[in-house]
């Protein structure tokens, strides 16, 4: 049997050769080609993404558009 579709995106999104690994979350209107996205990445409406690395937890604001970066995790403030 050949396998069932996929049900579709309720917005559009584009990824394209990427590794998107378990629980990120994009918002509307996304594109990211040739990119990591470690666990629990966050990118906002409209983010665009090419040949990029974001560690995990990282989160990427609305609009942003990044080409060729090396993004840390979010480091939580010392006491």
């Amino acid at each position: 049997m050949p396998p069932l579709p996929s049900p579709p995106l309720p917005f559009p999104l584009q990824i394209v050769n990427s590794v998107v690994m378990d629980d990120v979350r994009t918002g509307p209107s996304c594109a990211v080609h040739n990119c990591v996205l470690s666990q629990g990445c966050v990118l906002g409406e409209g983010a665009r993404l090419r040949d990029c690395y974001l560690a995990p937890g990282y989160a990427v604001p609305a609009g942003a558009e990044l080409t060729e970066e090396v993004l840390p995790a979010a480091v939580p403030p010392r006491d």
